[in-house]
């Protein structure tokens, strides 16, 4: 989910799969189910916004914050900190005004961009 909120699915998807048990730990109509209910966001390549411009808002941390919060995102699970994500999400600050990391009741789009295919292609 933190690739899919900070927008950098393609990328995190690829390195998803590039895990020899991708399949055994999350199958594509879990990552599908997933990604319904989590917005693309405005971000770069295809948005307005830049990743500095998400740091500037108030970081990845509001992000984890916001989907913490509506329960689209487990606070229980530790980071390498030692901290849950609930603990180190709350440390986040948002900048007023900002509109770079909206409220989960208002999306910019229903659904999420990214489509799985649930079956693996050989050539």
């Amino acid at each position: 989910i933190g690739f899919r909120a900070g927008a950098g699915q393609q990328q995190g998807v690829l390195g998803t799969f590039a895990l020899e048990d991708f399949e055994r730990v999350i199958g594509g109509d879990d990552a599908n189910h997933v990604a319904a209910g989590v917005d693309d966001g405005d971000l770069r390549p295809g948005g307005r916004y830049a990743a500095l411009d998400l740091d500037r808002a108030g970081g990845i941390q509001l992000v984890a914050q916001r989907l913490v919060r509506a329960g689209k995102l487990d606070g229980s699970v530790i980071t390498v900190s030692g901290k849950t994500i609930a603990e180190e999400s709350e440390k986040a600050i948002e900048t007023p005004g900002q509109d770079v990391v909206r409220a989960i009741d208002n999306p910019l789009k229903a659904t999420g961009g990214l489509v799985i295919g649930s079956r693996r292609v050989r050539y």
